[in-house]
């Protein structure tokens, strides 16, 4: 079928459309809340892939000089300015908090991994942070070199790896260690993959507009902080002391590691600004022993995360499937301590009663971000002071 490029908007609205009466029968159908949650997310997407063939940008608006930039570049090339190899971004979507204001240099080398590891749940036991480092040396390697998702590995079980880039080796991978109880998250960018936010899959891009412009690996500075926070926060409750269980959490990097600069432009409120980043970094945690996982179908744990939350604020998604029960002690297990406000660029507190709630609300601020920002909102954000709320 040979198709006119006049007709090439036409036929992709009536593909668009098709597509989304599809999506429409299943949402209907369908019981299963993550299965028409993914329904409502897709429908999203392709509205406003709608959006942008009804009324592109003109090719000829002007350059805008005023528009925020990053370049980036190795920090250990020393090669001639003008030879240098850099890659750049320029979008309204870069902010001043999610660039330069999450990575913390001495808070990570405070809570490096330690020279002896205890296990969670048996004390007496413990691991030499050497043979951690030399596993995960290896896994490296070994993933610079796989090809596909899902691929296997010799001394990690992959637990999740929709946000990472196998071909472009970037991104983040989530993984268990086969022989150890220790869960292993890494992070990977280089300065090419840094300034392609769009390149790890669509729940990165969705977070890059949300977020002002953080990424998972930039969102991934904010576990041990967050953490650190809400456990002091748990810990002075009476109740929540005795209901609430975390996994200890470190910093890991690898030897020889090199470095990245991004330079911002146009961020913020300085003209320019500048900061080094860790190509490679991990945040290591405790595997938690769970004995099931908490379900949106029951009322019961639907009411415990909302206590949670409501208790710790806009500190941790609450999305229901980041909540365990805890194998034999009955206590609820928070797994993933990413900063949520930051992540979705919460600048005020987001008050919801029920799951319906919080996700019509993303949806209605992810919308709104992505399309209907004005020119006078994306340049007075800038001069905008870092909120309360994301403050870790």
């Amino acid at each position: 079928m040979i198709i006119s490029s006049c007709d090439l908007v036409t036929y992709h609205a009536i593909v668009i459309g098709e597509v989304i009466k599809i999506l429409l029968k299943k949402l209907i159908k369908t019981r299963d809340y993550m299965k028409s949650t993914k329904c409502l997310c897709n429908l999203l997407l392709l509205c406003m892939i709608i959006a942008s063939l009804q009324a592109p940008r003109s090719i000829h608006r002007p350059y805008d000089p005023c528009m925020p930039e990053i370049t980036t570049f190795w920090t250990d090339d020393n090669s001639n300015p003008t030879k240098k190899k850099t890659y750049s971004l320029r979008s309204y979507y870069l902010s001043e908090w999610a660039i330069f204001g999450r990575y913390d240099k001495e808070l990570l080398e405070k809570n490096q991994l330690p020279a002896q590891i205890s296990y969670h749940y048996e004390p007496n036991k413990s691991v030499n942070a050497e043979k951690l480092n030399a596993l995960i040396e290896d896994f490296i390697q070994e993933l610079s070199t796989a090809t596909k998702k899902r691929a296997q590995f010799k001394n990690f079980i992959i637990l999740k790896d929709r946000n990472f880039n196998y071909k472009m080796n970037a991104g983040l991978i989530i993984v268990k260690f086969n022989d150890y109880p220790f869960v292993l998250k890494l992070f990977i960018e280089k300065p090419a993959t840094f300034t392609k936010p769009f390149a790890k899959g669509f729940e990165t891009g969705v977070f890059f507009i949300m977020g002002d412009g953080i990424t998972r690996y930039l969102a991934g500075f904010t576990r041990i902080p967050n953490l650190l926070s809400i456990q002091q926060k748990i810990t002075a409750d009476p109740y929540w002391s005795q209901h609430i269980v975390l996994p200890r959490k470190w910093y890991w990097t690898p030897r020889n590691n090199r470095t990245f600069t991004v330079t911002g432009k146009n961020i913020g409120t300085n003209p320019e600004q500048s900061i080094e980043f860790p190509s490679i970094y991990a945040v290591i945690c405790d595997e938690i022993q769970i004995e099931r996982q908490l379900h949106t179908y029951h009322k019961r744990d639907r009411a415990i995360v909302k206590e949670i939350v409501q208790f710790l604020g806009n500190r941790i998604d609450p999305h229901v499937y980041n909540f365990f029960i805890e194998k034999g002690t009955g206590k609820t297990a928070i797994i993933d301590t990413e900063h949520i406000a930051s992540m979705i660029g919460l600048h005020e507190p987001i008050e919801f009663h029920n799951n319906t709630q919080w996700y019509c609300s993303l949806a209605k601020k992810c919308t709104y971000d992505a399309l209907f920002r004005t020119k006078k909102y994306r340049r007075d954000i800038q001069k905008r002071p870092l909120s309360e709320n994301l403050k870790i």
